[in-house]
């Protein structure tokens, strides 16, 4: 269990020399243990079927809503919006767990979802370029071995399509994303992530300060890496409680939470081209963005951070201070105040202006969110003095906004609604910042806060009683109208079945299905109708789809020989020149027969007529495959014949 140790600092017993100087690594505590590495096997992989649970998000932005020590948390709710209609969500659901994903539409209300395999069993993070999707996860390193994967990055397509990953190994890594967040930027095939860890020791304290490295994500390979023990002018800062980035232009910005080496919210500006594979190797320019006061080291610094923004260069910082001065001795967390700080690109320092003066209540950790290139919107609330169930403060059920303009300043009047923030942070969607809270009974409503006449509307995202439809499907192939199929044995399911359902209307045109999973195909035309029919368990109230089967179904093929044939003995007939309907175009009968050999004989395979003798002969045509198993019932098309011989 990690320790947050306070009012006191341990110092390594070997200290790093570096060429700026000598370097003291503050502690965030850890005592050593003799836990074995937490590894995978082949079962670790393994999709798992989604189950509609999360932990409660309200209230949350890096957990530092929690004031015993103001730490960060990975962030575990994101909001994607893929176009002005289509809106994503990524939701991690704990460790040793795969993400859950939902699209919705413009209306909020459920399309699809899918359940991602996991990676490494500690979640970090989620980011999207525009082209691809990647998760960030970890796993702990309690050998402190250097073949042992502490982070990984991986690749997906549009569709979560898992496409590559890379990892680090080893790196100086006890355990990842320690006391402290996860913040992913990119541009062109280059993608940095900002985050922490604990790190090796030597004297059983493992010290905690950030963690940055570089991905080429077209090669997927590491190109740059800081994760060892440094000094603030190599961006390195321990022990670092929250992390951001941005870019300025083709250079990484961070800003950092710390407490002790530096005691600030501290900004590095980072002077190498990251298109070249590397941030880190050139001059840092760094700046003091807040100074802390009080005794190095201390986890407990008043002090909140809750993003960076870039305005054309200049840096916009936003967070919460229980320090009104810098000459205060010591942080009141009851009164804490949102501050928004501004760092023109050549400047060492900062301008911070406080948004909020409050004198009997705190503000939680805000917000700067971009609306467009003219304005940000900075939102938060104001937390009760009472921690709930998970150490945190609750919010006081309000929400307070601002517009802020591009240099910083405020706009306008504070806003406030009813309402919860959580940890996912607002994106702009079909013109409202919209953000969503999930509650401990897994009751999800999300906000729209319209950036035109600044009023929020809650909406409760809606599906329909039968589930998510399936994001990819299994084909069972072409049949035609009157035909059945056993989709049993396609699905191959890990479980039994609650129910089969279709959910297109013209696909419940053309077919049904039973609970059994037996599909008959009622008709289409000629061009086919693609039916989908998913396979679905029963969660509660509702049922998820786990599996789904496409199947495409022609019209009824009608066999139309003549009704009176006069020939000779011996003479053929082509059974398939008689179809009226051009579904045989696509779907040829697989076995003919005759009811009277002697009269007309057919050829099974090919449907070849050789006219026999006089008289009255049946000749059907059957339509399903029979080799496969797959088929209960044909579908037999029949036609009467009366032959006389000329």
């Amino acid at each position: 269990m990690n320790t947050y140790v306070k009012k006191h600092i341990a110092f390594f017993t070997a200290l790093s020399l570096l060429t700026t100087g000598l370097s003291i690594s503050p502690v965030y505590a850890v005592s050593d243990d003799t836990a074995s590495v937490n590894s995978l096997n082949s079962s670790d992989y393994v999709g798992e079927t989604y189950a509609a649970s999360y932990t409660s998000n309200i209230d949350g932005h890096n957990s530092v809503a929690n004031h015993t020590g103001d730490v960060a948390s990975p962030v575990l709710s994101y909001l994607y919006p893929i176009d002005n209609t289509n809106l994503m969500r990524v939701q991690s659901r704990g460790n040793n767990k795969g993400p859950a994903v939902t699209w919705y539409n413009s209306d909020i209300k459920a399309s699809r979802q899918k359940s991602i395999e996991k990676e490494l069993p500690i979640f970090g993070g989620f980011y999207a370029d525009g082209t691809y999707y990647y998760l960030v996860t970890g796993q702990n390193n309690h050998s402190c071995d250097d073949s042992v994967e502490v982070y990984r990055v991986t690749k997906y397509d549009k569709d979560w399509n898992r496409l590559a990953s890379v990892g680090l190994f080893g790196a100086n890594t006890y355990e990842p994303f320690a006391a402290g967040s996860c913040d992913i930027v990119s541009m062109g095939d280059f993608l940095i992530v900002h985050t922490c860890h604990t790190m090796y020791s030597s004297d059983s304290t493992h010290h905690q300060a950030n963690a940055v490295f570089e991905i080429n994500t077209a090669s997927m390979t590491v190109t740059d890496q800081h994760t060892d023990v440094s000094n603030s002018d190599h961006g390195y800062v321990s022990h670092s409680f929250n992390q951001y980035s941005v870019l300025n232009g083709d250079q990484l910005v961070s800003v950092d939470h710390g407490d002790a080496y530096p005691r600030e919210i501290h900004l590095t500006r980072y002077q190498d081209d990251i298109t070249d594979g590397t941030f880190s190797g050139g001059t840092v320019f760094p700046a003091t963005v807040l100074s802390i006061p009080g005794t190095t080291g201390d986890n407990n610094t008043g002090v909140t951070l809750g993003g960076l923004q870039n305005s054309d260069g200049n840096f916009l910082i936003a967070g919460t201070s229980a320090y009104r001065t810098n000459t205060e001795a010591e942080a009141v967390d009851n009164n804490r105040d949102v501050f928004l700080a501004s760092v023109d690109n050549g400047s060492s320092t900062a301008e911070v202006n406080y948004i909020t003066s409050y004198s009997d209540e705190s503000a939680s950790n805000p917000f700067l969110v971009p609306v467009n290139n003219n304005y940000y919107m900075l939102l938060w609330s104001t937390l009760s003095g009472e921690d709930n169930s998970n150490g945190k403060r609750g919010s006081n059920g309000k929400i307070y906004y601002q517009k802020i303009k591009a240099n910083g300043e405020p706009e306008g009047r504070i806003y406030s609604v009813k309402g919860h923030l959580s940890d996912c942070e607002p994106v702009m969607f079909n013109n409202n910042l919209t953000w969503y809270t999930t509650d401990s009974k897994n009751k999800t409503i999300f906000y729209l806060l319209d950036i035109g006449t600044m009023k929020v509307k809650k909406k409760k995202p809606k599906t329909d009683k039968h589930g998510f439809a399936m994001t990819a499907t299994i084909s069972a192939g072409t049949i035609v109208g009157g035909q059945q199929v056993n989709l049993n044995s396609y699905f191959s399911l890990s479980e039994n079945a609650d129910c089969f359902y279709i959910r297109d209307k013209a696909g419940r045109m053309a077919g049904r299905v039973n609970k059994k999973g037996i599909f008959t195909a009622k008709n289409s035309d000629a061009s086919g109708t693609e039916v989908t029919v998913e396979a679905q368990v029963k969660e509660g109230s509702y049922f998820n789809s786990i599996s789904a089967c496409s199947i495409t179904v022609l019209e009824k093929p009608v066999l139309s020989l003549p009704k009176v044939h006069t020939g000779a003995a011996g003479s053929t007939l082509d059974g398939n020149t008689f179809f009226t309907t051009e579904s045989t175009a696509k779907q040829l009968p697989v076995r003919w027969e005759s009811s009277k050999t002697n009269v007309a004989e057919v050829d099974p395979k090919t449907g070849l007529i050789t006219i026999r003798g006089e008289g009255k002969a049946k000749i059907t045509a059957y339509f399903g495959d029979t080799t496969s198993g797959n088929t209960v019932k044909q579908k037999a098309v029949k036609a009467n014949m009366r032959i006389f011989l000329n």
